[in-house]
């Protein structure tokens, strides 16, 4: 026979295991509440049992028991001891802070939560998928909003959870801005190196097809000094989700670039990769450089949806010739000093192709980018392709003219195309 302890841990793996199809049927409230824009969602009422961390709880649903719970849109770090009094927890830079705040936030709710989700389907691994709003002064309140506005979280994109995509990624932003949270770059105790000048850049959209070039997919750290390297032995490259510990030897050189490539390589120089068999960056997302006490010290978060505003806008202009056997796209420097090009993209309709280091333009200067021709015979203002068809549609396209942070700085577009 079956002692209580052993009959009741069944009970509690049972809902566990649980399929969503089999929780109680949900009713609908706002997915992002006190938003009149908002598009409405399936919710259910839960009691938060534990608060895991800054993004994960456990909450009883009726009819489906006790459930993992993993927050929609953000992902907060790691903590290393778990624990439900808060004195205890232990974890990454600002990991504790996270899940204080959320069972500050839940505890203000007296426990009672609303699961929200586009489709009850929703899962991340064994969790489930679900944005917590929480019921504080009469109103429901989402609580992803308030940890990514103190930076405590980074936004994390999610394609089959959308309707807080644009919205997280824009608070985001702000608070990358402010310096607030993780993006203190002194808050989780002294960096190492504080003079560092560094960039990051995501290349979301390798030359070609990605499924080919795996490897032309890349998050790179750019040193702006152009007298002083910089050592990041032990730093992280990350995106949302997957991180990269850069090994004690990586440094980036003076004026120079490392790469961490999403494929399979052998790490040296300036070239590492997370190994993986497949493309890993979309449209949306972001790439972060973490230093070794784990501040963020570089980060692009794409698309730009707050200060979204770059030094060449209204600087250059883009012209195209998208007709007979001379096609090709032309930047010209309409300003009245020069301008460097170099890091930004040429946004093509099939591809992306970047300046390289160098590119520039005196006032009055065109860049010509002829889409055939042999590219032994680049020079800084012609450059050919070398495509062996024709490749600007006369019945319309656009191209764009994109800055390091993936702004858009000048475009052109033509026939039934619109920029």
């Amino acid at each position: 026979m079956l002692r209580p302890p052993a009959i009741a841990f069944l009970c509690a793996l049972a809902a566990l295991l649980t399929p969503a199809s089999a929780l109680a049927k949900p009713g609908h409230a706002p997915c992002r509440p006190g938003d009149p824009s908002s598009p409405t969602c399936l919710a259910w009422k839960a009691k938060a049992v534990f608060v895991a961390d800054g993004d994960t709880i456990d909450a009883r649903i009726p009819g489906a028991g006790v459930r993992r719970i993993r927050l929609t849109g953000f992902n907060a770090t790691e903590l290393r001891v778990y624990s439900r009094r808060a004195s205890r927890r232990r974890g990454e830079c600002r990991g504790v802070e996270a899940a204080n705040t959320l069972e500050h936030l839940i505890r203000e709710s007296h426990w009672r939560v609303r699961l929200v989700a586009e489709r009850a389907s929703s899962h991340s691994g064994k969790r489930l998928r679900r944005s917590v709003q929480v019921h504080i002064g009469g109103r429901w309140k989402d609580v992803g909003p308030t940890l990514l506005a103190k930076g405590l979280a980074i936004w994390m994109p999610n394609d089959i959870e959308s309707a807080w995509t644009g919205e997280y990624s824009r608070i985001a932003q702000r608070a990358a801005a402010d310096h607030v949270g993780l993006f203190d770059a002194h808050g989780c105790g002294p960096e190492p190196d504080p003079g560092a000048r560094l960039a990051v850049r995501v290349n979301w959209d390798a030359d070609g097809n990605d499924f080919d070039n795996v490897n032309g997919e890349w998050i790179e750290v750019r040193n702006l000094d152009p007298d002083h390297a910089v050592s990041l032995g032990h730093w992280l490259v990350r995106d949302s989700i997957h991180r990269y510990k850069l090994p004690a030897w990586a440094s980036v050189p003076a004026g120079g670039r490392l790469r961490v490539h999403t494929g399979h390589g052998h790490a040296a120089g300036d070239d590492f990769y997370f190994g993986f068999a497949r493309p890993t960056f979309d449209q949306k997302g972001a790439g972060y450089l973490f230093d070794s006490k784990g501040n963020a010290r570089a980060w692009m978060i794409y698309p730009c949806r707050f200060d979204c505003t770059d030094p060449l806008a209204n600087e250059v202009r883009l012209d195209a010739n998208p007709y007979g056997k001379d096609e090709y796209v032309d930047i010209r420097n309409v300003s009245g000093s020069r301008v460097d090009l170099s890091g930004y993209v040429l946004a093509l309709p099939w591809e992306n192709r970047e300046l390289d280091a160098g590119a520039y333009l005196e006032p009055g200067e065109v860049m010509r980018f002829d889409m055939q021709g042999d590219p032994s015979q680049s020079t800084r203002l012609r450059r050919y392709f070398g495509y062996p068809q024709y490749r600007l549609a006369d019945r319309g396209q656009r191209v764009r003219l994109m800055s390091y942070h993936d702004i858009q700085v000048a475009c052109t577009a033509w026939g039934d195309d619109r920029c």
